[in-house]
């Protein structure tokens, strides 16, 4: 690695750790008397809407200053043409350039499905294998409305590693990209914490890309004893990987997600979005210089 460019990035990541892990706390957590908080009590949190929306900017930030610019990033639903609208979602990583992002007054924003690259949840603690489980579940259920893309849409971009045919269920960069980014991960092996968390009728394809855990580490998949950016490769399922945190001044686990998240999303496939196909079958009266012409 680049040493100048090496030392920014730590600089950037430990400046992200601080923010997200101890500067949050200080400004929404319940200190205790003398500004000491009791570490045998259960936090408590000062208006944990507010709490959760400043760490989700606070990941918002760091993401834009590490991907390339013609990625944006956002929070809201994501929509399709076929009527499904997702759950609230954290982080959308959307294509900025052909995306056009509908907010209403209520101050929702709405992302068309075509344009999405990757969907990210936001956590302080993850409490259990359960809290896991419903979080996974949740991110799952938003991959899978990606299915709404039909497989002759156009493509603004693919990559050259991918097939030349659109295949939702057997290529994985056809797929929104999902993670989970939290404070800690409260299970007592660390390493086994995916260990039957995923229901087994559950589509391989459907599962989640990475878990970053900043107290942890960094879960991700492998295939052949590489790390790779997607459960499956090849069409082959691929099996969970654990890079632990070693040291409170070690942050590679950290760049490690970094950069296959960069790697995932930079080859993640891109459709042309047709604003027709999110309106309803009636009929389209075009003018030309005002006036209506019925040969058109």
């Amino acid at each position: 690695m680049n040493n100048i460019f090496e030392k920014l990035l730590t600089s950037k990541v430990s400046r992200f750790v601080d923010d997200f892990t101890y500067d949050s706390k200080e400004l929404f957590v319940d200190q205790g008397e003398k500004g000491v908080r009791d570490e045998t009590k259960k936090e408590d949190i000062y208006h944990p809407g507010e709490f959760g929306t400043y760490r989700e900017e606070i990941v918002k930030s760091f993401l834009k200053s590490i991907l390339p610019q013609k990625f944006g990033i956002g929070s809201g639903f994501i929509i399709t043409k076929k009527g499904n609208v997702s759950t609230q979602c954290d982080i959308i990583i959307y294509d900025s350039q052909n995306c056009p992002v509908i907010e209403i007054p209520a101050k929702q924003t709405f992302f068309p499905i075509e344009c999405v690259v990757a969907v990210g949840e936001i956590k302080s603690n993850v409490q259990d294998r359960k809290d896991l489980k419903d979080i996974l579940e949740k991110i799952q259920d938003i991959k899978k409305i990606r299915d709404d893309v039909d497989s002759d849409t156009e493509l603004i971009y693919r990559s050259k590693y991918a097939p030349s045919i659109v295949d939702m269920q057997h290529c994985p960069e056809d797929s929104i990209v999902t993670f989970l980014i939290c404070n800690k991960i409260e299970i007592r092996n660390i390493k086994d914490v995916l260990v039957n968390v995923y229901d087994s009728n559950i589509e391989q394809r459907l599962k989640h890309n990475f878990i970053l855990s900043l107290n942890d580490g960094f879960y991700a998949h492998c295939y052949n004893n590489q790390i790779c950016c997607y459960p499956m490769f090849e069409g082959n399922t691929c099996d969970d990987i654990f890079l632990s945190k070693h040291s409170e001044d070690d942050y590679s686990y950290i760049i490690t997600f970094l950069n296959y998240l960069y790697i995932a999303l930079s080859n993640n496939s891109i459709f042309r979005l047709s604003l027709a196909d999110y309106l309803s079958n009636q009929e389209i009266s075009y003018c030309l210089c005002g006036k209506e012409d019925d040969n058109l």
